[in-house]
């Protein structure tokens, strides 16, 4: 990845050429061709492997890439719900996630949603460690899902060690204590979310 990277996208000085070329490395097929797969919650790694990402993890590589190219660059969460999905008596949510690049006074979003460059919609920035949280949780509730509630809880508990302010992911803890069997614990969660 970084070979291919420092290749296609560093052989220039211009930070703005190499935003637009760090977007044609990851959308288009000459370079990663990554498409949008709603469970695809994976590393950076992963991703590459697989060429196949959801918004978090698309975020997480747009980051990671576009600081390596020297540029500034954050994740930011959109807090309006953008689907809701019921898989068995699961039941969930939705939020959004896409990385923004600073050049100068300008602020370009990065989303795979989008397919290129765009003005920043919303502006919420959030930390590297609540994208990681994020990125944890998401990968809980895929895991919940399948039904997987040991690995889903670990998952979880990684979450909340990277973010203990975001109520959605002591929500989520709950709901899987209760799967768990644990209504005590449960209660305890979602009286720490509320």
């Amino acid at each position: 990845l970084r070979s291919d990277f420092r290749r296609q996208v560093l052989n220039t000085n211009s930070p703005e050429q190499r935003l637009y070329k760090l977007v044609d490395f990851m959308l288009k097929p000459r370079g990663l061709g990554l498409e949008y797969e709603a469970g695809a919650t994976k590393t950076v790694g992963e991703s590459y492997r697989t060429r196949r990402v959801n918004c978090m993890s698309f975020t997480m590589m747009a980051v990671a890439l576009a600081r390596e190219a020297g540029l500034s660059a954050y994740a930011q969460q959109i807090d309006r719900i953008m689907a809701w999905d019921l898989s068995g008596d699961v039941v969930t949510q939705s939020l959004h996630a896409n990385a923004v690049v600073v050049i100068g006074e300008r602020k370009f979003m990065l989303d795979i949603a989008v397919g290129r460059l765009s003005a920043p919609v919303v502006d919420y920035r959030i930390t590297d460690e609540h994208l990681l949280a994020l990125f944890y949780g998401n990968r809980a509730m895929e895991l919940l899902g399948t039904g997987r509630l040991a690995e889903a809880m670990a998952w979880q508990t990684e979450a909340l060690r990277h973010n203990q302010l975001d109520a959605t992911l002591w929500n989520n803890a709950g709901v899987l204590r209760q799967r768990l069997g644990d209504s005590m614990g449960a209660e305890h969660l979602y009286l720490t979310a509320a």
